[in-house]
């Protein structure tokens, strides 16, 4: 699969240059203006493929609600995985709750609502039996901790409460399972299916989860036992955990922080009720933390867009293949941060990402060109709209090879631009992999362009062949254009935060670094990211044009001979036509 979108170009692209060396076409003296057109196409859409990254993460997940919600999961997840990986606690699914008739009531078994605790955590003995408590709540970023209907988060009263209705949950079930209205599973519940595990003995286990389908509990144990021990070890833990709520038992209470806004990933937990640390803080780029640590952000991620891609209708199995790829992704170039910021949760993320810049390519590539069409018509005092019309469908076919230099620049970052022999840093390797994509979706559009532009009776095979060359270098010197701006921007600009550009990356210095350009943010008074992504692609464009101009030049001078003896060859074969009509018509007698 690597390389089949080089065999899709070679494939939709060899057809055109074999027709093109077996056949002339009528020979357009003017076709500055399509050099101009084709020139405009490819820049465009080699800025477009340079630039998909940016287009990519600027998906729904930017709706700060629907990002609030994954955020959240998110958060609580990896609070799940920080503590059972580095800390040796076993979680326990909190109960979900409400708040009714100006008191806390558990919920429905199988509602989707949750405004449980994020965490509840317990260390057991060897014989099963628990020995320690923990109640966590998770905040990312700048979240912080709020006031609720039942009170201040994490307050003894709020966490009480929670901790009461749990007991009651694992009480309810214990029931259900001891009356026989539970489900015996052998296979354990799905990695998107909330659940309890609990040690059973030394070597034992007891999984049991709330089936939303069948309305009944299921268990599933390692190795098998009888119903009534496993209501007795729900009833033992529910006993544990009401004690705790009633403050017969001492159990902790800590706040698990993550702040991923910089390349500098910080880990905090907070002790609750005295505010210290609970340990050091970790504070590190992704690749310097820990492995543990390494291993729990990396498998939340996982876990965060798996939940996300099944609960909009992908099967298990194809939504972890997905999470994979994209997390194998962002952690080669360096972008763990970002991904947690902005997570890609659609269930046809690997169409979603390349939709919108193909799409931009196309409709910009095809106005392009039939405005600079129109244009150069309009100079020259006659306008042909059926040519204005082909020209522009051709120009939108050509934009549309966008995709092309988006997996171009996939295959650099991901693979050729990885090898520790090049002793390159992810700076560098990111600026080559997007010139390299950008130079690939432009220059194919160019050749595309051309070659149908000949095909189309436009040009000639000597225009189509400097059309194409014009695009390719008109391409380098866009993107080229593009691609130093904004890292010089990196390296002197400031976010509206006052931060320094360069210690961003990511979409976050993107961001920074287009509002730079726009002026500033719109809350300061600038244009916002959007304005200077407006006046980035039309400095690029002005820059591709004016380099348009400059290769035509050069192609009109070490053309004039050419066309002046083309010229003289047409009088000859005129004149020389003329004379033998003059001598048929002498031998007819006329």
């Amino acid at each position: 699969m690597r390389y089949f979108f080089l065999a899709m170009v070679f494939f939709f692209c060899s057809p055109l240059i074999v027709y093109a060396d077996l056949q002339e076409k009528p020979y357009v003296p003017e076709t500055q203006g399509l050099g101009i057109s084709n020139m405009a196409i490819s820049a465009t859409t080699g800025f477009i493929a340079s630039s998909h990254e940016q287009l990519n993460f600027n998906e729904y997940t930017q709706r700060q609600n629907r990002y609030t919600e994954l955020k959240g999961g998110f958060g609580e997840r990896l609070m799940d995985n920080f503590f059972t990986e580095t800390g040796g606690w076993q979680r326990i699914e909190s109960a979900k709750v409400s708040h009714r008739t100006g008191k806390l009531n558990l919920v429905k078994e199988g509602s989707n609502s949750k405004t449980g605790l994020d965490g509840i955590y317990i260390k057991f003995n060897d014989n099963g039996t628990p020995k320690d408590l923990m109640v966590g709540e998770a905040k990312v970023n700048s979240s912080k901790l709020r006031m609720t209907k039942s009170g201040m988060q994490m307050s003894p009263e709020w966490r009480n409460q929670r901790l009461f209705l749990t007991a009651q949950r694992f009480s309810n079930a214990g029931k259900a399972i001891r009356e026989g209205t539970y489900n015996i599973s052998f296979t354990p519940p799905l990695s998107n299916q909330e659940s309890t595990t609990i040690p059973n003995g030394r070597n034992g286990k007891i999984t049991f989860w709330f089936d939303g389908q069948a309305k009944q509990w299921r268990t599933y144990t390692e190795p098998l036992v009888s119903g009534k021990q496993v209501a007795d070890k729900l009833d033992t833990l529910a006993s544990y955990i009401k004690s705790s709520a009633k403050g017969d038992v001492a159990y902790r209470a800590r706040l698990f922080t993550i702040d991923a806004r910089t390349e500098d990933i910080k880990i905090r937990t907070i002790n609750v009720e005295t505010g210290a640390f609970e340990s050091k803080p970790i504070v590190n780029e992704f690749k310097n933390l820990p492995a543990k640590v390494q291993n729990a952000i990396r498998g939340t991620l996982r876990q965060t867009i798996v939940h996300e891609l099944t609960k909009n209708g992908q099967s298990v199995h194809i939504a972890e293949a997905n999470a994979n790829k994209v997390t194998s992704y962002a952690e080669k170039m360096g972008g763990m941060h970002d991904l947690i910021n902005k997570f890609y949760p659609k269930n046809v993320w690997h169409q979603q990402l390349l939709a919108r810049p193909v799409l931009l390519g196309t409709i910009s590539g095809g106005a392009l060109a039939g405005v600079f069409d129109l244009g150069f018509q309009a100079r020259a005092g006659q306008i042909d709209l059926e040519q204005v019309a082909v020209i522009s469908g051709l120009g939108s076919f050509s934009g549309g090879a966008t995709w092309c230099g988006i997996k171009m620049e996939e295959y650099l970052a991901q693979d050729l631009l990885q090898s520790p022999a090049l002793g390159l840093s992810q700076s560098a390797k990111n600026i080559l992999a997007k010139v390299g994509g950008g130079l690939t979706g432009g220059g194919i559009a160019g050749f595309i362009f051309a070659y149908g532009g000949y095909l189309a009776g436009y040009m000639d095979r000597q225009e189509a062949n400097q059309t194409a060359i014009s695009g390719l270098i008109g391409t380098g010197i866009g993107t080229g254009f593009g691609v130093a701006v904004t890292s010089l921007v990196s390296v002197i600009g400031t976010a509206g935060t006052g931060a320094a550009i360069t210690g961003m990356s990511g979409i976050a210095a993107t961001n920074a670094s287009l509002a730079w350009l726009g002026g500033g943010t719109l809350a300061a008074g600038g244009l916002g990211v959007a304005g200077g992504a407006l006046i980035l692609s039309g400095g690029t464009m002005v820059i591709a044009i004016a380099a348009t101009w400059v290769i035509t030049s050069i192609y009109s001078i070490f053309d004039a001979e050419t066309r002046q003896n083309i010229v003289f060859q047409l009088i000859k074969t005129i004149r020389s036509s003329k004379e033998e009509e003059i001598k048929l018509l002498y031998q007819k007698g006329i």
